[in-house]
């Protein structure tokens, strides 16, 4: 394993990023703290999800849910594609830069819910979304209570992320 430039290891130039006379531990600083924020904002956003505005649009039934469901769905999509996307991005420059596998596991179990997205919610979402075609409240109500267990998966996979995160920086921070 190496440390950014503080030791030599073999094969270095495979895994870090840097070499001893360029390595910017304020670069690796601020790219960590990137990572552990984006990974918390995301987790802590698809918690509030699963465990909130979910079940509270579900309690007021599946025609009211499906109305509030297309705009709340709209307005965070991005937001949270674009969290675990930054969250990948800085902890792969992380592990670059440390070799520390921590921050790619960490950062690849945040990212990974983009592809989770496309691959298992994306026909879900699609039905959901459909204003010209929108589904009886039966179906909705069998379409969401399948969203609401994918989503759960996303937000365990950002759960994870983070805690691995959060426990890498903090035994970073303890080793300096």
């Amino acid at each position: 394993m190496c440390n950014a430039g503080r030791t030599a290891c073999k094969d270095e130039e495979l895994w870090c990023a840097t070499t001893s006379e360029d390595y910017n531990p304020r670069m690796e600083s601020t790219l960590s703290f990137l990572t552990l924020l984006t990974s918390g904002l995301f987790a802590g956003a698809a918690l509030y999800v699963t465990a909130v505005e979910h079940p509270a649009r579900m309690s007021q039934g599946a025609s009211f849910a499906l109305q509030e469901f297309r705009p709340s769905y709209k307005r965070a999509a991005p937001l949270q594609a674009a969290l675990a996307l930054i969250c990948f991005l800085c902890s792969l420059a992380v592990w670059r830069l440390t070799g520390q596998w921590a921050w790619l596991a960490g950062g690849v179990s945040v990212g990974a819910v983009v592809p989770f997205t496309f691959a298992f919610i994306m026909k879900t979402n699609r039905l959901l979304l459909d204003a010209a075609l929108p589904p009886k409240d039966e179906e909705a109500q069998i379409l969401f209570t399948k969203w609401a267990r994918l989503h759960a998966v996303r937000t365990y996979l950002g759960l994870l992320g983070f805690v691995i995160l959060l426990v890498q920086s903090i035994q970073q921070a303890r080793s300096h």
